[in-house]
């Protein structure tokens, strides 16, 4: 969604997009989960891919949400929809922690 139709992707969450470069920017961020989503699904067929899939997800989910609860804390309670991104953020870090642990022991 956001590859395509930047503008419809960041009113979801209420941004508007004022310089060419903003586009830019909602263009990469959706490209990178993009590519995610596909290493993911590489991974179910290549189990060497499992453990770098699990931690890019930790650094991933896990920045997202500590960024989030940071602004908690600077700009005040968020949106129900903010209450909402983080809580997947945080389980997809939980649950990417936990099966790359599985993975390891």
């Amino acid at each position: 969604m956001g590859l395509l139709n930047p503008v419809y992707a960041a009113s979801l969450v209420s941004f508007t997009l004022n310089e060419l470069v903003s586009y830019s920017e909602i263009r990469a961020n959706y490209s990178f989960f993009i590519a995610l989503g596909i290493l993911s699904f590489f991974s179910i067929y290549n189990q060497k891919l499992l453990k770098i899939t699990y931690s890019i997800l930790i650094l991933v989910c896990g920045s997202y949400a500590f960024g989030r609860v940071v602004s908690f804390f600077m700009d005040g309670y968020p949106s129900k929809l903010i209450v909402i991104i983080v809580s997947v953020e945080l389980f997809g870090f939980l649950l990417a922690f936990w099966r790359l642990r599985s993975l390891i022991k």
